[in-house]
């Protein structure tokens, strides 16, 4: 017994030590400096109870949003959330989450090179030191997930090897362990599959096999609790649809980037493509010669070892094409794998987009690497001297930059735990967010700039993440509300979330710090806001006024196809709206709502919604490109970090925050072609609706079915607006087509097609125009962009004689009433009938109802304009009504349909709220003569 003991501290525990105490050492100033490592995607709460619900369970109601990202790395995260759950720091459990992996990493190969390779003790320990300290491990060490598979990789194998060679169900039952382990990504899970197969295939035998579907099916089994999030998680950032993808929209044009890396480069395991550290080499030509004859003679000695030692030939053909393979594809598109590339990213359905970085590659190609070392080393044990000098030279420059710049912990303002614990004292349940988004920028305590948005992952009060919580928050919150709008103006929109609080931190350098020195001094001075906490860089501020409760019951639902800047009207008049633009797939909330608001003509998105058969065709979907002036290229009103496009508008000069439904955006300024595979099940005549963006800079698209033009459309408009072209195809064949669009030069854009059949798409039409007898309809223009005109000063329309107009679509006749907020004089005139109106400061003024039929109509305005509101009439609409006294009071009837024989009773309000409905009319009635 006591030899097994000492046989297992010479054996193991000494090895053990030995690299403990080397890690400790080289990552001193890491493990030991104050404060919290945060770096790019190293980033985590640093809220004891925060960093718990970052993992489990599902729902995280503190950054409202599932934790599908994360729950799949439960089983190697448990041990740090049992530190933190135990009283230690998030700190110090942060800094050994960036260290463990090296550590993992060096007793894994020595495992590997022990039972294996076959090594001694001494060889081992050198080839482990060098795999776990290298230039890859050290470079991808804030990529915390990736790392973790590369240091379970060699015990993968080892355990699997050995499974092979004595069939142990032990080593069966614990090769499928490690692979649960190393489900912290995709990308590992898919990489450490596809060695395990490789290395299967190549010793194939039916015992062989037997052994790998064992220890497959036991993964599968047991590890599906972690297997069926990763799953989710990659439908939820899949290439599926953009409502589906919501973050990863690649494009040929990013990915050529991403594959630039220079060849001697990669094989050299340094990278020129979103580098760690700033050189891998250093700048003093004698040094950088050295530097460079290392790294040769390094890799020259991996190559030699894979030729001259003595591995059996299967063995040498798996190991050398894992490394060729591996390093092929680092180079991505431009590579010698670059089709395998290209298929394996765009062509993959639903995970492809785990394959989107290129360099990943490159860190798992040097395990095959350190085996060839391993093996170089067994077969001349004299190459040892050459070894340790290359390898240690190589990685220098490297791990003085990550152990000593790069990794080291920041020390966080006092400021952020002081309004922390201020939010946690605050006995109610209503939400904060933090402004503005840390983004990556440099700061004034941070001057790497890596800083992503940790505070609100640490937040003590429920909040509302920018990364991941829904599609739509980004766009809506940070990126409208903070860069689009005064925040000051942006409280309507906060209301409704339960946002009662706000806290801004002035902390970025320039050129954001202009920004933010705009922003603050308009909180301060503001009425809607209070101040709590103001101290250095940081403020809190509770937003004065009724936030919306955690739960509410709402009295009725709205629907609108406005965009952002729609809702933000409807929740400055009081109504609680959110916004999801998966507006095509709420059949329920259209059934049950009574108030539809719109720019324009609403039937038809209505429609395209209710018809069950419509085949839907995003040019989105069907193009990589992100070269608009040359091709058609995609975007999304969704993802602001890969497909932006309010940019893209913002450098044409146009103003749009119009939804995109989901299903992206192809947009391009010149003269391109984008051809879109399609099938039909049955054939028959079929409604070929699309929908573009006219536009000032537009010219034409023309459209083709298999080759035939079918539709020419005309995408030139004053008016800045999304819009619906309808064109009936007489008959459609069964099977698989194709539909071609070709931009005539100019800017055009095209959100997506709908192929309805003809005899549903008029059915369901009809049944529209009957759903929306009993709603309310609000034609909501904003003046300056919404009407063609001659002029605006880009918040009101100034004009003079000279009107501006726009053709509204109603849905339903009906009484309508036309409400302009101007300052002035202005003259509104409806299908011929002209009324004068006045008023000031941007106040609502109302025109007389005026009853109008189904279908197309022109409104002119002429004067200073701000906002154009036609509207629908239905009785008890407004507080007025209950406050109005009887003195306020008018009825009468109303004879404005007397020419049919109908007539209605009409009440008017004289004195009340002027953004509330004064006006009601009952419906008609027959009213007897005399």
């Amino acid at each position: 017994m006591r030899f097994r003991e000492q046989r297992f501290l010479t054996t193991w525990a000494a090895p053990l030590l030995l690299f403990l105490l080397v890690d400790t050492v080289l990552f001193s100033k890491v493990l030991f400096s104050p404060g919290v490592v945060l770096f790019w995607d190293f980033t985590f709460p640093i809220e004891p109870e925060n960093f718990i619900r970052y993992h489990y369970p599902l729902w995280n109601d503190i950054t409202s949003q599932n934790n599908f990202e994360t729950l799949y790395r439960l089983a190697p995260r448990l041990p740090f959330m049992l530190l933190v759950s135990c009283g230690v720091s998030v700190a110090s459990v942060l800094k050994i989450m960036l260290v463990l992996p090296i550590l993992l990493a060096q007793v894994s190969f020595y495992v590997f090179s022990r039972k294996i390779i076959k090594l001694d003790r001494p060889l081992s320990l050198l080839v482990s030191l060098i795999y776990g300290i290298s230039i890859c491990s050290l470079d991808f060490l804030y990529k915390s997930s990736l790392v973790w598979g590369y240091a379970l990789l060699p015990l993968l194998l080892t355990c699997y090897i050995r499974s092979l060679q004595t069939r142990s169900l032990r080593l069966i039952i614990l090769s499928s362990a490690i692979l649960v382990l190393v489900s912290v990504h995709p990308f590992v899970v898919a990489i450490s599959l596809t060695v395990l197969t490789l290395y299967t295939m190549l010793h194939l035998s039916r015992s062989y096999l037997w052994v790998y579907l064992r220890a497959v099916g036991i993964y599968a089994l047991f590890g599906g609790y972690f297997v069926v999030p990763l799953i989710m998680a990659s439908l939820s950032n899949g290439a599926l649809s953009p409502a589906e993808s919501g973050h990863y929209i690649l494009t040929e044009q990013a990915v050529e980037y991403l594959s630039s890396s220079n060849f001697f480069h990669t094989l050299l395991f340094t990278r020129d493509v979103l580098p760690t550290v700033d050189s891998y080499f250093p700048e003093a030509r004698p040094y950088f010669v050295i530097w460079v004859l290392s790294a040769t003679l390094l890799l020259t000695l991996g190559v030699y070892g894979l030729l001259c030692s003595r591995i059996e030939d299967k063995d040498k053909v798996f190991y050398s094409a894992l490394l060729v393979v591996f390093l092929g594809l680092t180079q991505g598109t431009g590579g010698l794998f670059g089709g395998v590339y290209s298929a394996l990213l765009f062509d993959l359905p639903a995970v492809g987009w785990m394959f989107r970085s290129p360099p990943k590659w490159q860190l798992y190609a040097f395990f095959p690497f350190a085996v060839l070392i391993g093996y170089l080393l067994k077969a001349h044990k004299r190459a040892v001297i050459l070894v340790l000098f290359a390898a240690t030279v190589a990685v220098i420059p490297t791990a003085s930059q990550c152990l000593f710049e790069v990794y080291t912990p920041v020390e966080i303002p006092k400021e952020h735990s002081e309004i922390n614990q201020l939010l946690a004292d605050l006995d109610d349940d209503y939400r904060v967010l933090w402004y503005p988004s840390y983004q990556e920028r440099p700061l004034t305590w941070s001057a790497s700039g890596h800083v992503q948005p940790f505070d609100v992952l640490s937040s003590t009060k429920d909040t509302m993440s920018p990364r991941w919580s829904s599609p739509y928050v980004t766009p809506y919150l940070y990126s409208y509300a903070y860069g689009e709008l005064e925040l000051v103006d942006a409280i309507p929109l906060f209301m409704p979330l339960g946002v009662k609080y706000l806290v801004f931190h002035n902390d970025a350098t320039e050129p954001q710090r202009s920004f933010d020195d705009r922003v603050l001094p308009q909180l301060n001075q503001s009425d809607g806001f209070t101040i709590l906490y103001s101290s250095g860089e940081w403020s809190l501020f509770q937003i004065d006024g009724e936030a919306a409760p955690p739960v509410s019951v709402v009295d009725n639902l709205c629907l609108t196809n406005t965009g952002l800047e729609g809702v933000q009207w409807l929740n400055q008049h009081g109504a609680s709206v959110f916004i999801t633009q998966d507006f095509l797939a709420l059949p329920p909330a259209l059934q049950d709502s009574s108030l539809l608001v719109a720019k324009g003509d609403i039937s038809t998105d209505l429609t395209v919604q209710l018809c069950q058969h419509s085949s839907f065709i995003a040019p989105f979907s069907h193009t990589y490109q992100r070269d608009a002036d040359k091709a058609w290229s995609r975007a999304s009103v969704c993802d602001l970090t890969h497909g932006e496009w309010h940019p893209v508008l913002e450098a044409a000069g146009i103003r749009n925050w119009e939804f995109d439904y989901g299903e992206g955006i192809a947009f391009t300024r010149g003269s391109a072609s984008l051809e879109m595979p399609f099938s039909i099940d049955a054939a028959g005549p079929f409604y070929l609706l699309c929908r573009y963006l006219g536009n000032i800079h537009g010219s034409g698209i023309s459209i083709r079915l298999d080759g035939e033009i079918v539709k020419t459309i005309d995408t030139q408009d004053q008016v800045n607006s999304f819009a619906w072209d309808e064109t009936l195809l007489p008959e459609v064949g069964q099977g698989g087509h194709s539909l071609t669009i070709q931009s005539k030069g100019g800017f055009n854009v095209v959100n997506f097609f709908a192929l309805i059949p003809q005899g549903e798409y008029e059915r369901v039409r009809a049944s529209v125009q009957a759903l929306l007898e009993d709603k309310t309809f609000i034609c909501l223009l904003e003046a300056e962009t919404d009407l063609s005109c001659g002029g605006s000063d880009g918040q009101t329309l100034m004009l003079g004689s000279s009107p501006a107009w726009r053709d509204l679509t109603l849905p339903r006749e009906g009484l309508y009433e036309v409400a302009l907020r101007l300052s002035g004089n202005a003259s509104v005139t409806v299908d011929g009938k002209t009324s004068n109106v006045s008023g000031s400061q941007l106040e609502w003024v109302y025109l007389e109802p005026q009853y109008l039929a189904a279908g197309s109509h022109r409104i002119e305005v002429a004067g200073c304009v701000d906002a154009v509101v036609a509207q629908s009439f239905e009785e008890g609409q407004s507080n007025s009504w209950k406050s109005a006294s009887p003195a306020a009071l008018s009825v009468h009837v109303d004879n404005t349909r007397a020419a049919s024989g109908n007539s209605s009773l009409k009440a008017e309000v004289s004195q009340g709220d002027p953004v509330a409905w004064r006006i009601a009319h009952s419906d008609f009635i027959d009213i007897e003569p005399g």
